[in-house]
């Protein structure tokens, strides 16, 4: 710690002997400390030096001028309380900032005690070429300086080469030191922009919100980063993910036309308990993490159009816990037909906010043909791949698709007849939803995106301004928010019949002879309000906290679904016996559900190694500084 740092320097003057010079830098409290008790221990040849003051019989540094006021003239006449500027370290390029001066002093002092002129030492000072590291120049490159300085290691040694630049773009991160960057705020005026990577970025972003625009790498919503980064040559892989949940939703409905049971039915009454206390200790943390999830994305979203808060924390928990009455309300009290009124309009201002959107800044019809009919990966090694995977998980949703089940029999839907509805259903859904995901593609296609939570929001919705003026921005913020909206709503509607179907099951008997007929949940009933009102309130424990931690937590557990319920419509929907012989899996639909398991296991990888291990940093706390 800082006390034995200070207690080894003081060791160092206990045995210089009197007759030695002692220098000693003043600018700090410790350093100072240890100069009045040399002081007054009577040292004979005590040298102080400081940076942005005067100091008698030592060395200090004015506005990048090194003056000479030691007692000794050294060639130069003069007298103690007096001084003469020595040299300018504004010509010394490799000596930039006030840490540096204070050691172009010390080093000055040092010369001088052994002898040599003042002059001497200032023709020698220029020629130092600096520390490796330690705001070392790499390049100048079309009037850009860029200049390293990962030796920079905590918030201290980092403050000395933010405090000698201005306009910069600043790469920080690594291992968070105790402190963090909080320290710098005063310095955060200086820099336009800021990169943050490694373990340290996230805790970086939640000090720099709102005081210093940043980058978070890995921060940005997947469409939006495929857009952003990797164009239009990506945009195939939306409706191909589409399509693929399209052909889970359609088993899921085939299964439930064909025996009567939701698929959550059939599975608990074909595999028994062990898929029961699965299912339980899956569905409670989902829950949880979903919900703290979408009450964020809401209060987030919501902060961006309207900023009535100063603090970021603070507007995403009055807007979430707003939205997640408002979701109450409705599930309770409106009913299905209500819900689906709502959404329907939510859905229909968000799709056509969104494709309006994208038609406003102009895409090249050559580049979108050509993305959607000739399928590439960009920047394949790069990171092309990875988030191409998981555009394809991306798209549609999680263990919520299950709750289509419920949402046909609030509809009347109930026999094999209706299948044909289902699938023009499914497919009407799916092809919006495909077209949303194509047009957040185009919308973020060469725009760099910046910042996370509503920062991202903003900073997308400026950039949309700069290409489609104002009403372009608010159509995109208003998309945004009915979607997060939507969301939120159909969650809060729909996943309680899970857990008033689950309870419903345990009270009854396991096994494929004990299955029940067509039944509808009653959302009057307490399991259904008991799950609803925990739903709205258990997950604002975890809102509080950072908005990325809420949604790795969300991401990873929502990764692990699709593959599994891949895993259960091959098995299930593929014995005659149960679903009988025209409604089983034919050999086409086998494939695709064996290239959604794979798709799906591959894109859960991904996006548990991209929440959960983000890339090791190649240093303690990089700090690099660009300047131009």
């Amino acid at each position: 710690g800082m006390e034995g740092y200070v207690a080894v320097k003081r060791r160092i003057f206990a045995n210089d002997g009197r007759g030695r010079a002692a220098i000693v830098g003043i600018d700090d409290p410790h350093g100072a400390d240890i100069y009045e008790q040399r002081k007054a221990r009577g040292h004979g040849n005590l040298i102080p030096i400081a940076v942005g003051k005067e100091v008698r019989g030592g060395v200090y540094v004015l506005a990048g001028r090194l003056y000479d006021a030691m007692a000794d003239g050294g060639g130069d006449s003069r007298g103690e309380d007096s001084a003469v500027m020595a040299a300018d370290l504004k010509d010394a390029t490799d000596l930039r900032g006030a840490h540096n001066w204070q050691n172009a002093a010390a080093a000055y002092a040092a010369a001088r005690a052994l002898g040599l002129s003042g002059s001497e030492i200032a023709a020698a000072l220029p020629s130092f070429p600096g520390l490796a590291h330690r705001m070392e120049v790499v390049a100048t490159i079309d009037g850009v300086l860029y200049v390293n300085d990962s030796k920079a290691t905590n918030a201290a040694s980092a403050a000395y080469a933010l405090a000698a630049f201005d306009d910069i773009y600043w790469i920080a991160g690594g291992r968070p030191k105790d402190e963090g960057i909080e320290p710098l705020r005063p310095l955060f005026g200086r820099v336009r922009h800021a990169f943050l990577i490694g373990d340290a970025a996230q805790d970086f972003a939640a000090v720099l919100e709102g005081r210093a625009p940043y980058t978070v790498a890995g921060d940005l919503a997947t469409a939006g980063f495929a857009g952003s980064k990797l164009g239009l040559a990506i945009i195939w892989a939306v409706p191909l993910g589409a399509f693929l949940k399209f052909v889970l939703n359609e088993g899921l409905a085939r299964w439930q036309l064909a025996t009567g049971q939701t698929l959550l039915e059939g599975a608990m009454a074909h595999f028994g308990w062990p898929l029961k206390i699965l299912f339980l200790l899956y569905f409670l943390p989902w829950s949880f993490f979903t919900g703290a999830a979408l009450i964020s994305a809401c209060g987030v979203t919501m902060h961006a159009m309207i900023p009535l808060f100063e603090d970021d924390a603070q507007a995403r928990l009055v807007f979430g816990i707003a939205h997640s009455l408002v979701g109450v309300i409705i599930a309770w009290g409106g009913g299905f037909k209500w819900f689906g009124r709502i959404m329907g309009v939510c859905i229909g201002i968000m799709f056509v906010a969104v494709i309006t959107t994208a038609i406003m800044l102009r895409p090249d019809l050559s580049q979108l043909t050509s993305g959607l009919l000739r399928p590439t990966i960009p920047q394949f090694s790069a990171g092309g791949l990875t988030w191409t995977i998981a555009l394809f998980g991306g798209v549609g949703g999680t263990l919520t698709v299950l709750c289509y089940g419920y949402w046909i029999r609030e509809a009347g839907r109930t026999g094999p007849d209706d299948l044909r509805i289902c699938r023009i259903d499914l497919a009407a859904g799916y092809i919006m939803i495909a077209l949303f995901g194509m047009g957040m593609i185009i919308i973020a296609n060469g725009i760099e995106l910046q910042g996370k939570g509503a920062g991202l929001i903003v900073s997308l919705a400026d950039r949309i301004q700069e290409a489609a003026g104002n009403t372009g921005r608010w159509i995109f913020l208003i998309g945004a928010w009915t979607a997060v909206f939507s969301s939120l709503l159909g969650v809060w509607q729909a996943v309680p019949y899970l857990f008033a179907d689950y309870c419903s099951m345990l009270r009854t008997k396991s096994g494929p002879e004990s299955a029940p007929g067509v039944k509808v949940i009653d959302t009057r009933a307490m399991p259904y309000r008991i799950f609803l009102i925990d739903l709205a309130i258990l997950p604002l424990l975890q809102v509080t906290k950072p908005f990325e931690d809420v949604q790795k937590y969300y991401a990873i557990l929502g990764a692990a679904f699709i593959p599994f319920l891949a895993a259960l419509l091959l098995v299930m929907n593929s014995r005659t016996k149960w679903v009988g012989a025209r409604h089983r899996n034919r050999w086409l639909t086998v494939v695709i559900l064996v290239v959604v398991l794979l798709l799906s296991c591959l894109a859960g990888v991904v996006e548990i190694r991209k929440k959960w291990a983000p890339d090791k940093p190649v240093a303690d706390h990089t700090a690099h500084t660009i300047s131009n």
